[in-house]
């Protein structure tokens, strides 16, 4: 997977807004990722992991990952919280 970055602009509306980076392990990753995706939920900074990968989410987004996540056998977890 290919992902560019994005504009300073960008990153100073998410730090305003607040965003949360987050780590989701489990089966069916890839999955995971297209279901967020077509939901509208925007993500940034995909990482893959051993078995995880790792991400940005608004926080908007991380409240309306829930049913999704509901669907998939994974576990997820807060790593770092920024904005204000």
């Amino acid at each position: 997977m290919h992902f560019e970055r994005q504009p300073m602009r960008f990153g100073v509306w998410h730090y305003l807004s607040g965003y949360v980076i987050i780590d989701i392990e489990g089966a069916y990753l890839e999955r995971l990722i297209n279901s967020i995706t077509k939901s509208g939920i925007e993500i940034w900074d995909i990482s893959r992991r051993r078995g995880s990968i790792r991400l940005s989410v608004s926080i908007g987004g991380f409240y309306s990952l829930r049913p999704i996540l509901r669907q998939y056998p994974c576990r997820i977890r807060i790593v770092e919280k920024h904005g204000l």
